[in-house]
C-alpha cells in the first residue's frame, strides 16, 4: 500500500503504511525502503537516513526470511 501511495503522490499516507508495517515488523526490508523513499521525498532526510542504516545492519540476515513478499519482490 505504501508504494501504491507514493506512485500517487500521496506522500504522507505512503510513510504512514510503511511505518504502520514497522512497527508491527522493525527490521521488514520492503517497508523500510519505502518509509526511507517517501520520507526522501517528503524532505525528512534525518528519517530517511535512519531507515537506510537499518537496512545496512539487517540487510544480510533479513532477507533470508521465508516472507512471501521477499519472495515475489526478488523474481
Amino acid at each position: 500500500l505504501s508504494m501504491l501511495n507514493r506512485t500517487a503522490m500521496n506522500l504522507e499516507a505512503a510513510l504512514d503504511n510503511a511505518r504502520e508495517v514497522l512497527e508491527e515488523d522493525p527490521n521488514h526490508l520492503l517497508a523500510l525502503a519505502a518509509a526511507a523513499e517517501a520520507a526522501i521525498e517528503l524532505g525528512l532526510e534525518d528519517e530517511a537516513a535512519e531507515h537506510y542504516r537499518q537496512i545496512l545492519q539487517i540487510y544480510d540476515e533479513e532477507r533470508t526470511r521465508p516472507l512471501e513478499e521477499y519472495d515475489m519482490h526478488s523474481q
